[in-house]
């Protein structure tokens, strides 16, 4: 039985990180696991908010650290840049490479737009990537502030 409910559990909480693409999302667990980190952790945490059943009342209530305000597509980006962050930032400062493609593909830009979106990430990688502690949230905005300041690349640019 134990096995059973192991297995299920794990189950469960890998589902639920690889979908959230960045860890357990929101809930109970990730409330109770909020500093930790490492993939067991958030498996830890997976497993609690599957237990719990409670990220739809979190999401629906905007409670237990889900931000419902955010749109789906920034949402999105956010949770990229959890798992990519470092080699987003190196493709940045480089000007091309798969990180930063996949991040163009997420912000949906246009092939036609793609060399634009790659110089002005490069051009901007200091206001983007101030410091070796650059948060996700940080970069995202600042992401977003320089696509709006952009004519052709203000039409990306996401709302919080």
């Amino acid at each position: 039985m134990k096995k059973l409910l192991l297995t299920a559990g794990l189950t469960v909480a890998l589902s639920g990180t690889a979908m959230a693409g960045s860890g357990p999302g929101c809930g109970l667990g990730s409330m109770i696991f909020a500093e930790k980190t490492g993939t067991f952790n958030h498996v830890l945490a997976s497993i609690t908010n599957g237990i719990y059943s409670n990220q739809a009342f979190g999401m629906s209530t905007g409670t237990l650290g889900c931000d419902s305000s955010q749109s789906i597509e920034y949402t999105q980006v956010a949770a990229y840049l959890d798992t990519n962050l470092d080699q987003v930032a190196v493709d940045m400062a480089r000007g091309e490479g798969e990180a930063l493609d996949g991040l163009a593909t997420l912000l949906d830009i246009q092939a036609s737009d793609r060399a634009a979106f790659s110089a002005a990430a490069q051009a901007n990688f200091t206001r983007i990537f101030p410091s070796a502690e650059t948060t996700r949230e940080t970069a995202v905005d600042s992401l977003m502030a320089v696509l709006r300041e952009d004519q052709n690349l203000a039409v990306y640019a996401l709302n919080a």
